[in-house]
């Protein structure tokens, strides 16, 4: 699986990086910190899915939609320190969305319940163990591509 992540956080980008690094048949083939950047790797790298930063394209969210007819293989996983753009992202064309900023103590069971059923491959908090957000980008491995 060819992983390209796309945050203008350089520790977030670390971090999962490494994350990445250590999962089979998993490689980082690129990373991106611009829209403009993230456009030139998709096309370069050809990822199978993408690690998003939804500030990165918050001003283009339609962007996700125009991926799924040049890029069928893509997908996309969006992440952000605001809940509120959850929906907004899955909206967009996410095929699942991971909160940074979920507090542990705060109904996670209820909102990664919510966002299973509005559709979304899996939900992942800050507050979860790290593999748990790589369980989830594995769970997209094979799984059929669709729009939300």
């Amino acid at each position: 699986m060819r992983v390209l992540i796309a945050d203008d956080e350089r520790e977030v980008r670390a971090a999962l990086r490494i994350l990445l690094k250590h999962q089979p048949e998993t490689e980082v083939v690129g990373e991106a910190t611009t829209l403009l950047e993230l456009l030139e790797q998709i096309e370069i790298q050809q990822p199978d899915k993408l690690i998003l930063d939804w500030g990165v394209i918050a001003s283009t969210p339609g962007i996700v939609t125009s991926w799924r007819a040049r890029y069928p293989q893509l997908a996309v996983i969006v992440i952000s320190g605001r809940t509120d753009v959850r929906q907004a992202a899955l909206d967009a064309g996410a095929d699942t969305f991971v909160s940074k900023s979920d507090p542990p103590d705060r109904g996670r069971t209820d909102v990664r319940q919510a966002a299973l059923d509005a559709g979304a491959a899996a939900f992942v908090s800050k507050s979860d163990p790290p593999d748990r957000l790589l369980a989830a980008v594995q769970h997209l491995r094979d799984r059929p591509h669709t729009t939300l």
